[in-house]
């Protein structure tokens, strides 16, 4: 006896063939019965066939699939479809050229029969694939939109342990020591959303003991609420920072894990539209802040703690790689500045003495170009070549891609001076940072750009061909505090000229001995640049 399992397994087989003596009964009885219809069953089947392998063949399908490990059970439970797919076009190629044609007693099974058992069989098939197919698309749009549904805006303080901010230690008597607890200002955050150690002062362990109320913890969110520096977001992630304290102008945000995941409101409040939101509603006042209850009141948006942990994930793995490549940079550069240090304000190869061949001058001596650029009267445009700013300038490998502005193209071609040429050493001239040093170097940070008006191109002439050189000069500690007092001598707003610039002594080595830093330099550069591009 037949079984019910058998009949379900070979359903569309039965029905097919059921169709198919039923039609050749019909083309007995009414003349190119089939003959007529074969035709538009056969260009359905052509859709379908389309419409299935288009299917399979979608990226986004098939990359959704992948992620949900769903990819390879379909492509399996679909394995005899296809095969039986391929199968029936090779036997519509035979039928074609018409190999198939017999006669059984009175009943003439022709070409047209074979075609429409095929034809309807993978029908049958095509409509199981597409109920399957349109499964897989109502689940995958029911978890998109559950997705959607689940986040939805609250107030930051509601996901918080504590929102708080620290105290400067001399209000309590304690001074600022050599080494110590890390005291954690507003400068030592970077508006790459890191850390920098090197910006950190010191207070005593009493001290910080006094200053309970602001003492960091692993994962703590640190938002800085005043001045140049507001809205800029870090983390403390490594341990080897703590123990740690803040001032006045850090806030604390410490997360409850019950709630969030700390790395997720982090991401979230490093946004652009964050921060612009933040500087925006401090109003017109000279020095713009915000209060803790302000920073209690921000609204983020919270997905499920599954989708946060995925998004922190993600985010996670491309910071670690770029933390990698900021960390290999900084080695390059401390090797580049040892060699610099070490050859031409040491002498250690020489000695301790400067060679007699050596002289002292002036950058006046050794520079053939120093000018700056400028933007169009009506200002930036939102499009066009890049015009680097004092906003954008940073050291070698470090740019901030986030606050480019542009000049048309136009402009850009009448510019007299200030366009860009890789190995230009670049100058930040005025204002806060006045100082700042980067370089352009093999398309980085764009192959074509222009400085503007606050920005000075430094390049050299014969007497000291080496871009490196003048760089590594122009970063050492002594030269950086010696332009920030030139700078901030003349007026309110800092700033330096050329005649500042030509005036500040250097020692110029021999010829052999720069090419020979020049090659050894070089290579540590361009491995810096290539990867930070």
């Amino acid at each position: 006896m037949i079984s019910m399992k058998f009949l379900l397994k070979y359903k569309y087989s039965l029905y097919s063939i059921a169709i198919w003596f039923i039609s050749i009964f019909f083309d007995i009885t009414y003349e190119n019965f089939i003959s007529n219809g074969i035709t538009c069953i056969s260009i359905i089947f052509a859709f379908s066939q389309t419409f299935i392998f288009a299917a399979y063949s979608h990226e986004r399908i098939n990359e959704y699939m992948k992620k949900h490990d769903m990819l390879e059970n379909f492509i399996a439970a679909n394995k005899r479809f296809l095969k039986e797919s391929l199968l029936a076009l090779l036997l519509l190629f035979l039928i074609s050229v018409k190999i198939f044609s017999y006669k059984f007693s009175y009943i003439y099974i022709s070409s047209n029969h074979i075609v429409l058992f095929v034809v309807v069989y993978q029908l049958s098939l095509t409509i199981e694939f597409l109920n399957k197919y349109m499964n897989f698309y109502k689940n995958s749009y029911s978890n998109r939109l559950k997705m959607k549904n689940s986040c939805k805006y609250i107030k930051l303080g509601d996901i918080c342990e504590k929102i708080t901010k620290g105290t400067t230690p001399s209000t309590y008597g304690y001074p600022f020591i050599s080494s110590g607890v890390n005291y954690i200002k507003a400068e030592s955050i970077t508006k790459e959303g890191r850390i920098n150690p090197s910006s950190f002062v010191y207070i005593s362990e009493e001290a910080h003991q006094k200053l309970k109320r602001s003492q960091i913890k692993l994962n703590d969110v640190l938002f800085t609420m005043a001045g140049i520096f507001l809205g800029k977001v870090a983390i403390l992630k490594d341990k080897s920072m703590l123990p740690a304290n803040t001032n006045q102008a850090v806030a604390i945000i410490r997360i409850s894990y019950r709630c969030a995941n700390p790395f997720y409101v982090y991401y979230f409040l490093q946004q652009d539209s964050i921060t612009r939101y933040v500087n925006s509603s401090t109003g017109q006042s000279a020095q713009p802040n915000i209060n803790l209850n302000e920073i209690s009141n921000l609204r983020i948006r919270l997905p499920s703690i599954d989708i946060q942990n995925c998004i922190v994930n993600i985010l996670r793995s491309l910071d670690d790689k770029i933390e990698l490549n900021n960390k290999i940079n900084r080695n390059l550069e401390a090797q580049a500045q040892a060699i610099f240090k070490s050859w031409f304000i040491d002498f250690e190869p020489f000695g301790g003495k400067m060679p007699a061949d050596w002289k002292q001058g002036y950058l006046s001596d050794v520079l053939s170009t120093i000018e700056s650029g400028s933007r169009p009267k009506g200002g930036s445009e939102l499009s066009g070549v890049p015009s680097i700013g004092a906003e954008n300038i940073d050291g070698i490998g470090h740019y901030d891609y986030t606050k480019e502005k542009y000049i048309n193209r136009n402009f850009f071609q009448n510019l007299r001076h200030g366009k860009v040429n890789s190995g230009d050493v670049l100058l930040y001239k005025d204002g806060a940072y006045v100082g700042k040093v980067s370089m352009a170097l093999n398309g980085f940070p764009h192959k074509i750009c222009a400085v503007n008006e606050h920005v000075f191109i430094l390049r050299t002439n014969e007497c000291l061909p080496s871009q490196s050189y003048l760089y590594l000069f122009l970063t050492q500690r002594s030269i950086r505090n010696k332009i920030s007092t030139l700078g901030s001598a003349k007026a309110a707003q800092p700033g330096i000229n050329q005649g500042d610039i030509k005036g500040i002594a250097l020692t110029i080595p021999n010829q052999k001995m720069i090419q020979t830093f020049e090659k050894a330099t070089s290579s540590i550069f361009n491995m810096i640049v290539q990867n930070s591009i």
